[in-house]
């Protein structure tokens, strides 16, 4: 499976910047996570809630699965927290040191994103700025192979489109999510 990383390599009509914030340290977090089962893979059972509105309209809202994919490249931490089989809605946290850059995302099986509506080709994923977001982790990352990183993250996305029947609908990312990775490991940076 990709990890999913052009908020930080960029995307060719991606307009967003991306800046870090710091994250915060909280072990009250590992109580919170220990209401959800844990699957050992790195999936938190209804730990994730997902609103995305459409034109102002609810088009998505439900608590679901928080799947995980986990990657440590050199000094830098990349999780993905994602729905099953990846494709719907989700985060990515980018962790350095103190800070990280989160960031939601968009994942489609066509070609039905925009950035903005003058975009001439919609694309079938789109990283998100955030409006507003928070990252809390249980503890601070040692940044070594086969550490667990658990948290919270709570974000909403910077407006972006859906392009359907030639039709484009502005939309917006609400998620909170409580996650749980499994043992980080090695990665290569791959992008779509």
């Amino acid at each position: 499976m990709l990890l999913l990383i052009d908020a930080i390599t960029g995307a060719a009509q991606n307009p967003f910047t991306y800046e870090p914030i710091q994250y915060e340290t909280d072990t009250q977090t590992v109580s919170q996570i220990s209401k959800y089962r844990f699957i050992d893979s790195g999936v938190l059972k209804k730990a994730m809630s997902i609103h995305v509105t459409w034109d102002s309209l609810t088009m998505f809202d439900q608590t679901v699965d928080c799947y995980t994919n986990a990657f440590l490249i050199h000094d830098t931490i990349f999780i993905q927290g994602y729905m099953q089989q990846l494709l719907g809605w989700g985060f990515q946290a980018t962790l350095f040191n103190d800070s990280c850059i989160i960031t939601s995302f968009a994942l489609s099986d066509g070609n039905i994103y925009k950035y903005r509506t003058s975009d001439k080709k919609p694309v079938f994923h789109v990283s998100l700025a955030s409006s507003t977001q928070t990252l809390r982790l249980a503890g601070r990352p040692k940044f070594e192979l086969g550490e667990r990183i658990s948290g919270f993250v709570r974000l909403e996305s910077e407006p972006f489109y859906y392009y359907i029947k030639k039709l484009t609908h502005k939309a917006t990312i609400k998620l909170r999510a409580y996650f749980k990775t499994g043992p980080l490991r090695p990665g290569t940076q791959q992008v779509y």
